[in-house]
């Protein structure tokens, strides 16, 4: 939970030392970061299943943000995972697809 500012949060967990930071949520609580402009990167997983309902992986009204792909991986049941930076970042992955 965070009291506050959430930039001003994550402006300081970024000045700590330590690695990057995970945010394992939904659409809504992405959605807030990403209004603050707060992300970087995404990974979205994509399974080999279809809900038909439920609820959205993003809702209405997000803010538009250029990311590119950078990774794309295959797994054996399926499923795909696919990793986006933002746009104008520097990069040192490339999208490689991942052989079987």
């Amino acid at each position: 939970m965070v009291n506050g500012s959430l930039t001003t949060f994550v402006r300081k967990l970024k000045r700590r030392r330590g690695k990057d930071i995970y945010l394992g949520g939904g659409g809504e609580l992405a959605r807030s970061f990403l209004q603050e402009d707060l992300v970087d990167e995404l990974f979205i997983g994509l399974g080999p299943i279809l809900l038909g309902d439920g609820i959205p992986g993003f809702p209405g009204k997000f803010p538009q943000r250029d990311f590119r792909l950078t990774e794309c991986k295959s797994y054996s049941n399926g499923s795909v995972g696919l990793r986006y930076e933002r746009a104008g970042i520097a990069l040192s992955a490339k999208c490689l697809p991942r052989r079987p």
